[in-house]
């Protein structure tokens, strides 16, 4: 829908279109591409940065993202691309370093305990570590803060699914 809007140019619509699936789904590339695109043309350098900086962390492989990005910044004055800790801690997740990626996930979590996008990163590799029930506490979490969040819901699904709770899986 975000992406219909901003054919049609009506970028205040797209903008609360890519809005509202990043509630229920804070992990969605295109939807921070969306808003950096239409930042930029707003002229918000800071925002579109930030947008592009999220998605960058969120698909540390894509490089025609950090290429955007790296552009964008040197147009603003703005330092290049640098990981922070929830790049990290995503980056130990993927490459099975699990351990590592829930120890930061824990940091990330203390400093901010806000951080929904924490949340569902630490819930991930709970679950991932084959530690389901404290990925489902965390998922619980979420979810009285979030009630639509799709990740959280999924590993709540899943786990419940795995311990033969079909009817509370579905």
């Amino acid at each position: 829908l975000g992406e219909a809007y901003l054919a049609l140019n009506q970028t205040k619509e797209a903008f609360q279109a890519f809005d509202q699936v990043l509630v229920s789904d804070p992990e969605n590339t295109l939807a921070y591409c969306g808003r950096a695109l239409i930042s930029h043309q707003l002229g918000d350098y800071d925002s579109a940065l930030d947008c592009y900086y999220q998605a960058c962390e969120l698909s540390l492989g894509n490089r025609q993202l950090r290429l955007e990005f790296r552009r964008l910044a040197g147009q603003a004055n703005q330092p290049d691309f640098v990981l922070s800790r929830v790049g990290l801690a995503r980056l130990y997740m993927r490459g099975d370093l699990l351990a590592h990626a829930i120890r930061e996930w824990e940091q990330i979590l203390q400093s901010d305990p806000e951080r929904i996008d924490a949340h569902l990163g630490l819930a991930e590799t709970l679950w991932r570590d084959e530690q389901p029930e404290r990925a489902a506490e965390r998922c619980t979490i979420i979810l009285e803060a979030v009630p639509f969040c799709l990740k959280a819901q999924l590993l709540l699904g899943e786990i419940a699914y795995r311990a033969r709770r079909h009817e509370e899986a579905r």
